[in-house]
Parts: C-alpha cells; structure tokens; sequence
C-alpha cells in the first residue's frame, strides 16, 4: 500500500469508512494533524526556543540536521519507520494490522489496530514518543509516532500540556530530559473521540 500500509483488499460494496480508507487521505491535513501543530508550536513560543517542526510525510533526513526537531507522523510513514526502527518500541505490519512491538520482550508484547475496523467503531490507539540521539542525524530528536493520527495528536498533547508532562516526568523517574527515553501511549476513543493518552510502558537508556 502507500508507504507501509498494509496491502488489504477493500470491497467494492459499501461498508462504514474503514481506518484504511482514512489513513489513505495523504494530501489533507486531518484536524489532529492540525491540532498537533498548534500544540507543538505553542510550546516553543511559551518556552522561548526555537523548535522545527517537521511532518514526516514531508520531509527527509538531511532536513532533521539543522536545530532541534519535533517529527510528527504515523507508523505507515516512511521516515517514522526508519528512526523508530532501532528502538525498543517500534512499528510492525502484518496482514491487515499495524503493532507496536516490544523487541525486548520474549512473549511478543505487542499493542496493535486492526485497518479494516471501521472508523468510528476504534476504540484504542497507540503511539510511541521518544527523545533520543539520533543515528543518522547526530543531534536529538524528538518523533511522535502514532498507528493512526489519533496518536499523532496524543503524543503532542504529552509533550505541550503542563498536567500530561508532569506524568510523563513521574513514568520516567524524571529523566526525561536528560537521558534517551521512549514511551508508548493508549488512547482511548469513543466514535471517533479521543479520551487523554495513558502511558502503557517506558524504556529509558543512556
């Protein structure tokens, strides 16, 4: 499919929107994407920093070499796939679904969403958020990588909201700033509507 969506076939009768269907509108902006932006360009200005924001379906990695850098997308996005990939939480396709897997993990942790749920019936999202130094890069970066969009818009809400960064703080005995760290989040959602992120799991390195 595009970039790492799974290949499904959709039927030709018609059915509720699926997730599918929905992630494959890659020219508009969705208002969480939107949303994610605001959040994450609010927080540079209240804190005084430059920050660059960078979509990932619209950038490169030598783009991520200049200053520090906030990207922001979805696990079925190239460049996501690629800077995850050497974490410990990283992105997995088979079949119709989308994980997050723990590599650590012997029992194949995983927390997954299915693409032909409809729409409206999701219940739960997941997202990873990391600070890390990059391999490819050399500086730290800051990803946002959600299986749908809803955790694109949760991960930013995590990092700009005084009240989910505190949270964030005690998940991570308060290293976040100084140590490499990655953490993954549920979202909840009711048709549609997503309930504040949870974090489900953290791992912290030097």
């Amino acid at each position: 499919g595009p970039e790492g969506l799974p290949e499904v076939p959709l039927s030709g009768e018609s059915q509720p929107e699926s997730l599918l269907s929905f992630q494959r509108s890659k020219n508009l902006m969705s208002f969480s994407d939107f949303t994610s932006a605001v959040r994450l360009i609010s927080l540079a200005l209240a804190r005084n920093k430059e920050i660059k924001l960078a979509y990932s379906r619209d950038t490169m990695v030598s783009d991520l070499y200049a200053g520090s850098t906030v990207l922001a997308g979805t696990g079925d996005d190239q460049l996501i796939r690629l800077l995850s990939a050497g974490l410990r939480f990283r992105f997995e396709h088979e079949g119709s679904s989308t994980s997050i897997v723990d590599s650590q993990d012997t029992q194949g942790r995983k927390w997954s969403v299915n693409w032909l749920t409809p729409y409206e019936d999701l219940t739960e999202d997941y997202a990873i958020v990391w600070r890390a130094h990059g391999r490819y890069t050399g500086t730290y970066l800051i990803g946002i990588g959600g299986i749908t969009r809803f955790g694109v818009a949760a991960g930013s809400s995590l990092l700009s909201h005084p009240a989910a960064v505190q949270m964030l703080e005690r998940a991570t005995a308060f290293e976040w700033t100084k140590k490499n760290i990655e953490v993954v989040l549920r979202i909840r959602l009711n048709r549609g509507s997503p309930f504040p992120p949870d974090i489900i799991a953290t791992h912290v390195w030097e």
